[in-house]
């Protein structure tokens, strides 16, 4: 592993020893083995968090406000707090440079101001209107008594892992079990669109890079 040293931070990688007797190849193997699970978990975050963008962006628009990202007064009234200041941050950057549609003001909102607004501040605004949270989730058929309660810890968790993959950091020893988180996004992604999840199926192997468990070192 000394060879990598001037390209990889050997302080960062401490956070990959597998046990106190681990050698340094066993880090370096636990390392590949994040970037690994990391490669396979992309497709079903992406998937899951652009399906999410637009059914709530087109739940708000069908149910409460047509086109209402366009609508600057109607969104002053309607977030609140992080979430607006957001929003106006980006209205006016693309406001100045002209190119102002309700697509790219969906694509640059971040994943947390679209899962921020399932919070409880948000529960008379948005989530006691009719239909909303059924165009959202289609397909979500628990019998549970407050849904948004239930639903936003997992969407909490998603963009926790989502943010941990995007920065290059530790996944594979997520105290809850990367692989139940994996079943949870799936869960997510069934219940916004079960023809996305399939497509995101197709393409994901995590389960396999998930029970080896182990990497072959790289070799000289």
């Amino acid at each position: 592993m000394d060879k990598y040293n001037y390209s990889l931070n050997n302080e960062r990688l401490k956070r990959y020893k597998p046990g106190n007797k681990s050698t340094k190849d066993d880090i370096l193997n636990n390392y590949l083995w994040n970037i690994r699970l990391s490669k396979e978990l992309y497709p079903i975050i992406a998937l899951t968090e652009v399906t999410l963008r637009n059914h709530l962006n087109n739940a708000i628009s069908q149910n409460i406000k047509e086109k209402w990202l366009l609508d600057n007064d109607f969104v002053k009234n309607f977030l609140k707090d992080k979430e607006l200041a957001r929003y106006l941050e980006v209205y006016k950057d693309f406001s100045k440079k002209g190119n102002l549609t309700e697509g790219k003001l969906i694509a640059e909102l971040s994943l947390g101001f679209w899962v921020n607004l399932f919070n409880k501040k948000y529960k008379v605004s948005l989530w006691h209107k009719k239909e909303v949270f059924e165009t959202v989730f289609p397909h979500f058929i628990l019998k549970v008594h407050n849904r948004i309660s239930f639903i936003y810890p997992k969407l909490k968790e998603l963009q926790y892992i989502r943010n941990r993959i995007s920065h290059h950091e530790a996944i594979f020893d997520y105290p809850k079990g990367l692989n139940n988180c994996y079943k949870e996004i799936l869960l997510l992604l069934g219940w916004l669109s079960p023809e996305i999840k399939e497509m995101a199926l197709e393409i994901c192997k995590f389960e396999q890079v998930w029970q080896e468990r182990t990497i072959v070192s790289l070799k000289s």
